[in-house]
């Protein structure tokens, strides 16, 4: 079995061309170490232009969707992951970024708003994000094992 992950930092696009979108090192950097540690387990994708990425998650129904999320595509994030999980209800769709309050209480606000969103990841992503990976590679059931850092 092969996972098929989508990541997205994405962008809006109304005023500027794809040339302007270039792909973020921050989910760079969770695919490298993620192919890294889990090798041919996992297909990972990147995406910053959001139609292109809502294509790919038509064409190609992923197993686990990353959105990174800052103040500014946050409203883009919450519109196309509420998208997204009508489409591929049973994805683990994880959330991670600098604009997750480290504060437990203001984690919980966040993920009842984003309510699309399975888990988020806080500080350093590549090491959680891999292991949440490896976790739904094992079957997605142990909660316990799930990193300390995932919430």
């Amino acid at each position: 079995m092969r996972l098929k992950v989508l990541l997205a930092d994405l962008a809006h696009t109304y005023s500027v061309n794809d040339r302007s979108l270039p792909v973020p090192l921050g989910i760079g950097y969770l695919k490298a170490y993620a192919q890294d540690a889990l090798g041919d387990m996992v297909d990972i994708s990147l995406f910053k232009h959001p139609n292109r990425f809502l294509q790919a998650v038509h064409d190609e129904r992923p197993d686990i969707v990353g959105f990174s999320n800052y103040g500014w595509n946050e409203n883009l994030n919450y519109a196309i992951g509420r998208h997204v999980r009508k489409i591929v209800p049973n994805a683990l769709i994880a959330g991670g970024g600098p604009n997750i309050d480290p504060t437990d209480d203001r984690r919980v606000s966040f993920l009842r708003k984003h309510d699309y969103l399975d888990f988020l990841i806080i500080d350093g992503g590549e090491e959680p994000f891999t292991e949440l990976v490896q976790w739904q590679f094992d079957g997605g059931r142990d909660y316990s094992a799930i990193p300390d850092n995932i919430v």
